[in-house]
């Protein structure tokens, strides 16, 4: 009996395998859209309007990508976005990153900031930003933005919560404007400035950090200032978050549902239809094998329809990660994704480049199958990992659960970083 179980076991693993294994079909072809260039100034945006009845009726269209270092995911996605703003009539933009650090570079869009991008970049956004790419992004937005009225400019936000310093910087400026800044609430305030995030809380200051936030909602509710109200739910946000270990799941679940209560937040006050960018593992509307409920879910569940996601993915190349064994970030070679990994199939494909409507009804009963079932595929995250065969280089999902179309790019190259500029 022990030995058919363990055979019908075997057989299993190998039939969920085969079905990773499918090899790309001419039947397949017709299903998918070239993309005739990954360039953000390509005249030529007719491959761009296979996306036009897709989006049609969508408020947010969140972009992601399976690194975070990957050029042409970067440059594809400036394209997008230029595209959604010029003919779809987008106007808001939400990155990963800070709520309260990103309102500079929103200043530098609209033409309000001396500071250069390069500064302003180096000083308020995550080291994944500070490249070639985003900076050439964010000047073709100012560019964009230029002889416009305030209520036809691309803003820009951010959506998440893990820094104290700007939050409780910019609060503690605001209530001294208003003269609402008392000498405990300053101290408290200043001591979140110059928090080390690698030391944990004593009791005591948790719990004048927690006096605090109830002292700023109390404030919160008697101010008509919508962004001291946001920024101060949000250092709340940033405090739960960094209570809770890095290490136990909850940490990335209440990350991802914070990250949503923002961009809702932002949808709201702007009215505006919306782009989202991020890591695949925060748009995607469904779970992977980790069971996290990621921001996408929980976006889909409140807009519904509404929203709308792009998931990327590649076969080989390289991206910019840091690497441990050579204490920096740098160029990391991605190497060939492991034999049962769906990318495999999609580098089959006679493009290098193309996107694929995985909701598509009328898919080969094959290319249905592949997107229906489970399957292995490519990611990574901020930091290296050398073994192509990880686990944490791969996430477990439904293509189809996970994203309304994929974006495939079969060579990826670096980003190209910017040094930093104080």
């Amino acid at each position: 009996m022990r030995r058919i179980l363990i055979f019908l076991i075997a057989y299993f693993c190998l039939l969920i395998t085969a079905k990773s294994q499918i090899k790309w079909d001419d039947t397949f072809t017709p299903f998918v859209s070239e993309l005739l260039s990954t360039e953000a100034n390509c005249e030529n945006n007719s491959d761009l309007s296979a996306i036009d009845n897709l989006i049609q009726d969508k408020k947010i269209i969140a972009l992601g990508e399976a690194t975070h270092g990957s050029r042409e995911f970067f440059t594809t996605k400036h394209r997008l976005i230029q595209y959604l703003v010029e003919e779809h009539d987008f106007r808001v933009f939400v990155i990963e990153d800070d709520y309260a650090s990103t309102h500079l570079i929103n200043e530098f869009v609209a033409g309000n900031s001396e500071h250069s991008i390069e500064t302003l970049l180096s000083r308020n956004w995550l080291g994944a930003w500070r490249t070639q790419e985003v900076r050439d992004m964010l000047l073709w937005m100012k560019s964009f933005n230029e002889n416009r009225s305030d209520s036809d400019k691309v803003k820009v936000y951010g959506c998440d919560m893990q820094w104290a310093r700007i939050s409780s910087t910019y609060i503690r400026s605001e209530l001294k404007k208003s003269n609402l800044l008392d000498d405990e609430t300053e101290k408290t305030l200043d001591d979140l400035i110059n928090y080390n995030v690698r030391k944990k809380m004593s009791k005591r200051e948790k719990k004048e950090v927690k006096h605090l936030l109830a002292h700023l909602n109390e404030i919160a509710l008697n101010s008509s200032n919508d962004r001291l109200k946001f920024t101060i739910r949000v250092l709340e946000q940033c405090m739960d978050v960094t209570w809770t270990s890095k290490i136990v799941a909850s940490f990335s679940g209440k990350r991802d549902r914070y990250m949503a209560e923002n961009c809702r937040k932002i949808q709201e006050l702007e009215g505006r239809k919306m782009i989202v960018w991020a890591h695949n593992q925060h748009i995607a509307e469904h779970s992977d094998n980790s069971k996290q409920k990621p921001m996408g879910a929980h976006l889909k569940d409140y807009f519904a329809d509404h929203y709308y996601t792009f998931g990327f993915g590649f076969f080989t190349g390289e991206y910019f990660a840091y690497d441990h064994e050579k204490k920096k970030s740098c160029p990391c070679d991605a190497g060939m994704p492991k034999n049962d990994c769906i990318d495999r199939t999609f580098a089959g494909a006679p493009y290098e480049n193309f996107v694929l409507n995985l909701k598509n009804k009328e898919l080969p009963e094959e290319l249905a199958a592949l997107l229906n079932n489970t399957s292995w595929s490519r990611r990574a995250g901020g930091a290296y990992v050398k073994d192509n065969n990880s686990d944490l280089n791969y996430c477990k999902r439904k293509l189809s659960e996970g994203y309304d179309a994929l974006i495939f790019i079969r060579n990826s190259k670096s980003v190209n970083a910017l040094p930093y500029t104080p």
